[in-house]
């Protein structure tokens, strides 16, 4: 999943952030080598974050060993170090609910040709600094899709059922 956003996600948007910005029209062999250039960027922005929250787990596990050990773990250590564990649990919270913002992190690297890490802040900084707008333009980006799900279901559902009306419309045939 994630290859597949990288390559086709950016040049989907590199296609539209062209034309946004631009106001020209590139094609999809000319968006698809732009991407490839910086595959590694778009592979790369979405892990970030979890790789970051991959370390902190770590440090949370370490934390978790001497936190075995007989009355020093659960009185000494918990009882004055617990406090970090909160903050590592905050730290992985924030970073986890940022990366809703994911999708944007393309959109970035295919409108600033930037790299990865540019891609994770400045998304991150739209989901946090914005909240609202990044809500309602994912609920109408929902709506929207939802629309055309069913519209694409409906027309061929009519088709088949039209085809199958049509066909046993034939004069002499033996109707089921």
């Amino acid at each position: 999943t994630l290859a597949t956003w990288a390559l086709f996600g950016g040049a989907i948007t590199r296609i539209a952030a062209v034309q946004v910005t631009r106001g020209e029209k590139i094609g999809l062999r000319e968006s698809l080598r732009f991407t490839l250039k910086r595959i590694l960027s778009y592979l790369m922005a979405p892990l970030f974050p979890l790789a970051f929250v991959f370390v902190v787990l770590i440090g949370m596990v370490l934390f978790g060993v001497i936190h075995m050990i007989p009355v020093f773990g659960d009185v000494v250590w918990d009882g004055l170090l617990w406090w970090l564990m909160m903050i590592c649990g905050l730290v992985m919270a924030v970073t986890l609910v940022g990366l809703v913002g994911w999708p944007l992190m393309s959109a970035t690297i295919s409108t600033e040709g930037t790299d990865s890490w540019e891609a994770v802040t400045r998304s991150y900084s739209y989901v946090y600094q914005r909240p609202w707008h990044y809500v309602w333009y994912s609920l109408v980006a929902i709506a929207y899709g939802a629309i055309l799900v069913f519209f694409i279901g409906f027309m061929s559902s009519l088709t088949v059922y039209l085809a199958k009306w049509g066909v046993s419309e034939t004069p002499f045939s033996a109707k089921a």
